[in-house]
């Protein structure tokens, strides 16, 4: 379900964060087309969505994907739904 590591500096260019009640610190990680999720409690990262490409085109667009299998080129914002 979740791709997890351990926090490091493997995060390239993170551009956006946006802390949630839940003590969890999304990024969007622009330099590896991903977003990841900090458990700050935890210290755990989880991968949450993209596949670490950037690829375009209506071949790599498909409705109903899993989060990690689609493709996120350069992720620079974050939006949560309460």
């Amino acid at each position: 379900m979740h791709k997890t590591q351990r926090l490091s500096k493997s995060h390239l260019e993170p551009f956006q964060a946006l802390n949630e009640e839940t003590n969890t610190l999304y990024v969007a990680d622009t330099g590896n087309n991903r977003i990841v999720a900090l458990d700050l409690t935890r210290k755990v990262a989880n991968q949450v969505a993209g596949n670490l490409s950037c690829q375009s085109g209506p071949e790599f667009i498909r409705n109903g994907s899993p989060a990690l299998d689609v493709s996120l080129c350069s992720p620079m914002r974050i939006g949560l739904d309460e």
